[in-house]
């Protein structure tokens, strides 16, 4: 992958990165007895780790450019830990931080970074849910939403803002009463998750 995209970055400089790798819907959910050790692996390497080595391989030449805007894709869940997916919330978390820490590295060369943090989209990832799927937009919304916010230079674009407020009031509570909430929110979801693959 690095040699591929130093090509394609030799033979046309990148002025724009989006940086797009996820394992999601019914494939992040963690089993009632919790993600073995393989899925959490499989998350974390393909949602953390599938950004960032698109990143790296050419972040010197378009630092070295003083111009360019990488665009991190991640969720919503990046902002609060839900019982039934840790790692996958987990992999998201990290590229938040990730993309917060690579937009100060990269400023001062006056390149731009966004965190894209959407909720859930109408895609057939988030349809294998079998789960109420809160404030869900369609996908050509969505794009619109995050063109938007690339285009104007956001560091970050988070949205749905019902869903954005709702997770704002989570971390706002006491701890225990957060836990107690999302626990009994995740028992009313209607899956019955038994295995990794269920």
């Amino acid at each position: 992958m690095t040699a591929w995209l130093h090509d394609r970055d030799t033979a046309l400089p990148l002025d724009m990165m989006i940086a797009n790798a996820g394992i999601g819907g019914k494939a992040a959910l963690a089993p009632v007895s919790g993600e073995t050790s393989a899925q959490a692996r499989e998350i974390l390497a393909t949602n953390t780790l599938g950004v960032i080595n698109a990143v790296t391989p050419v972040l010197p030449s378009i630092i070295a450019r003083q111009r360019g805007h990488l665009v991190l894709v991640g969720s919503n869940q990046a902002l609060i830990g839900m019982p039934q997916s840790p790692a996958y919330c987990a992999s998201k978390a990290a590229i938040m931080v990730y993309g917060d820490g690579l937009r100060r590295l990269a400023a001062r060369s006056g390149v731009r970074v966004t965190n894209v943090l959407p909720g859930f989209i109408d895609t057939p990832m988030s349809r294998s849910l079998a789960l109420a799927r809160p404030w869900c937009w369609p996908v050509d919304r969505a794009a619109r939403r995050i063109a938007r916010d690339v285009g104007r230079g956001a560091a970050r674009s988070i949205f749905p803002l019902p869903l954005r407020l709702a997770i704002g009031f989570g971390n706002l509570m006491p701890t225990p009463v957060a836990d107690a909430a999302l626990s009994m929110l995740a028992r009313s979801f209607p899956v019955g998750i038994d295995t990794p693959d269920s």
